[in-house]
């Protein structure tokens, strides 16, 4: 069977930059998802998880692109199919409400604040 996605598995939590290119993963890195997305893990940690995964560059901030690559891989690994206007038209509504301040990236504060952590 083929390898798993590594955008698949970035959306679902793991750091892009801990698996190798060839698409392959580290056990340790499995475990250590796989033990922050059982319930009552800590919500911080996902939220961060989640962040890293969309900022693959590592800047410590997510750009347009990176969320616009981010959000068509899930769309795609969940077969949710979009014309390429609702597409982008959901794409940039999201964008506005993650970046508030207009500056053109958003940071790790924005996009926790974005979600609902006290859940």
């Amino acid at each position: 069977s083929p390898a798993p996605s590594v955008v698949g598995l970035a959306n679902a939590g793991l750091r892009v930059d801990s698996i190798v290119l060839e698409e392959k993963i580290y056990i340790e890195d499995f475990i250590a998802v796989a033990a922050l997305m059982r319930p009552g893990a800590d919500l911080k940690k996902k939220v961060l998880l989640m962040f890293d995964a969309c900022d693959t560059d590592g800047s410590g901030t997510i750009c347009r692109d990176e969320l616009y690559h981010m959000l068509q891989t899930s769309c795609e690994s969940n077969r949710i199919k979009l014309t390429d206007q609702d597409f982008h038209a959901a794409a940039e509504r999201i964008w506005q409400l993650l970046d508030k301040d207009g500056n053109g990236v958003v940071s790790f504060s924005d996009f926790s604040n974005f979600l609902p952590l006290d859940a």
